[in-house]
């Protein structure tokens, strides 16, 4: 049940509250220098959303990060509401002051490595429903609640989200032998021109380049072609073939929808 009350919180009851942090918010130092600028010159707003500080069923604070630390480095007390009680879905949708990304909201769900978490989820998405610019905080906490935990497992592949995303993918959904993964993982006795040899190339495992996120959804939709290839004794042609996107997104959707319990 919510329930909230109105204080002045002072410097001192602001480090209080601070205490309670679940550690969700990293804190942007422009963003904090603008807060606190704007509470030492008397002009804080007074609308509701700008004076409510929020902490879910547990206690703990779940938003509100900058406006406590800028009430400490400002020395300012203000009245502020304190609205206990926040589910999980509703701390979805807080956007007071900087707005909040996927990696935090993973962070309030005690997700760890929330970044790449966050970006394995919206590609394991992307190559399931279709390319999207941005998911909805619903489409992204589907993915998670149904396969966070297996996500979260697969960050120990490589060093970015087309490696992982790949992957996990290559062993969960296209069931790739363990002694291949581990060949493209480590790159330890991989022969030329082998499967291992070919998604290495693909995803470029190496050299840890940083692509554009359209440019990433291609190059793991690309080399899980190529092991959907393998696995199925086809010749990998170039380019690839329009109805082989098709296939690999319902295989990726059946196990995401149908083979995992919710």
């Amino acid at each position: 049940m919510k329930t909230t009350e109105t204080k002045l919180v002072t410097p001192v009851l602001a480090e209080e509250l601070l205490q309670s942090s679940r550690g969700n918010r990293k804190i942007k130092a422009s963003h904090l220098k603008n807060m606190v600028k704007v509470m030492l010159a008397g002009e804080w707003p007074e609308n509701i959303q700008s004076n409510t500080i929020s902490f879910d069923s547990r206690g703990r604070l779940a938003d509100g990060h900058h406006r406590l630390n800028a009430i400490i480095k400002s020395g300012v007390t203000l009245l502020l509401n304190l609205e206990y009680g926040l589910s999980d879905h509703d701390i979805k949708f807080l956007d007071c002051g900087k707005s909040r990304s996927y990696a935090d909201y993973l962070t309030l769900k005690g997700r760890q490595q929330t970044r790449s978490m966050a970006a394995v989820i919206k590609m394991v998405h992307d190559l399931a429903y279709g390319y999207e610019e941005k998911l909805t905080m619903d489409e992204m906490d589907y993915v998670d609640r149904r396969i966070g935990n297996i996500i979260h497992e697969s960050l120990k592949y490589g060093n970015n989200s087309v490696i992982q995303t790949t992957v996990m993918l290559a062993r969960e959904v296209f069931s790739l032998e363990s002694s291949v993964i581990t060949q493209i993982v480590t790159g330890y006795n991989v022969e030329k021109f082998s499967i291992a040899d070919i998604v290495r190339g693909k995803i470029h495992i190496d050299g840890g380049a940083i692509w554009a996120i359209t440019k990433r959804y291609l190059i793991c939709l690309d080399a899980l072609d190529r092991i959907h290839r393998y696995k199925n004794n086809e010749p990998f042609v170039k380019p690839r073939k329009e109805d082989n996107t098709e296939k690999i997104s319902t295989m990726i959707k059946t196990w995401l929808e149908n083979e995992l319990p919710f």
